[in-house]
């Protein structure tokens, strides 16, 4: 088994999440040629990770005749084994627009593949444990792991141009637009970037294009906040997490980069989705849920984070 497919689409912190199975699929495979298919934003990324020999984009062009094609210039690749990591309706139809003849072995959902995950509780599983069922399904010995955590041991930068003085910590209070529901409001992050303050720890802000509202707010109400707002790239925010006393964000794609590079992470989690099933996981990250974010108060916040790291460490700070 020499070709080898993998499919992950994203977003950003469902890549991050899969890369533990891309760790084990290369480990198994060290010399094999390993293809990821993923979305147009994330090639430069990925091809950063060390996993993948090749890196081709899916356009998920929604015309039929032109899905057929891709289809079609996939099969004529010749790839022995297809790990299909996204299992969804669409890449469950490439297995099919890729038959009926010759088709590839392949791992995932779609009705007919060789090596298919059937269990039935499959949908309410945590992409950890979900995604070493899946490996195993498929004949790849885990040595014993029933969960694949994420892993960025690749994801390293130079971040000496910030000139960051220790100790601060990592805030990052947005997300997409389309997900400003999983935002603690920025009142409150204003609160604990004051607390962290009068502890002489730096508050260090993280922001994107789309996090101009709670970025401002902070940036009007917190004199001496460091503000990275629009400068880090995403390998940047991974190594300055490395350095963070801790990281403290909405449930966002930087603030899982955070969790994944085992920085001590506070991931703020509203009832919108089950933290159970969506929440990173590790010994280094802790879950704050509250079903309504603006109920989740700055003490809570506060108290959580000096028991996970020790009150020496946070109290006694100078």
């Amino acid at each position: 088994m020499n070709n080898i497919l993998v499919i992950k689409h994203g977003a950003l912190g469902d890549l991050i999440t899969a890369t533990g199975a891309f760790s084990e699929i290369r480990r198994h495979f060290p010399k094999g040629q390993i293809t990821l298919l993923t979305d147009p934003k994330y090639r430069d990324m990925a091809c950063e990770m060390g996993y993948f020999d090749h890196v081709i984009v899916d356009q998920r062009d929604k015309n039929p005749i032109k899905m057929l094609s891709f289809c079609k210039t996939l099969k004529k690749k010749g790839y022995d084994f297809v790990f299909d990591l996204q299992n969804s309706k669409r890449t469950s139809l490439y297995y099919k627009l890729m038959g009926p003849f010759d088709q590839p072995d392949w791992s995932g959902i779609a009705p007919g593949c060789s090596h298919p995950q059937i269990r039935s509780d499959r949908e309410f599983l945590h992409a950890a444990p979900r995604f070493a069922d899946q490996l195993k399904v498929a004949g790849l010995e885990l040595g014993g792991k029933d969960e694949l955590y994420p892993d960025l041991s690749w994801m390293k930068a130079d971040i000496s141009r910030f000139s960051l003085k220790k100790p601060f910590a990592l805030l990052i209070p947005g997300s997409s637009l389309s997900g400003a529901y999983k935002r603690w409001p920025a009142t409150s992050y204003v609160t604990l970037a004051h607390w962290l303050t009068a502890k002489n720890i730096q508050p260090v802000l993280i922001a994107g294009p789309e996090d101009r509202e709670p970025a401002e707010i902070l940036r009007s109400r917190v004199p001496g906040l460091y503000d990275l707002s629009l400068q880090a790239s995403l390998f940047e925010i991974g190594e300055i997490a490395r350095k963070a006393m801790c990281v403290i964000g909405n449930d966002t794609g930087p603030t899982l980069i955070a969790a994944g590079v085992k920085a001590p992470t506070f991931i703020l989690w509203s009832g919108a989705s089950d933290p159970d099933v969506y929440a990173p996981r590790g010994e280094n990250v802790q879950i704050l849920f509250q079903e309504k974010l603006e109920d989740l108060s700055v003490e809570r916040v506060c108290q959580q984070v000096v028991s996970f790291l020790h009150p020496e460490k946070v109290l006694n700070v100078r």
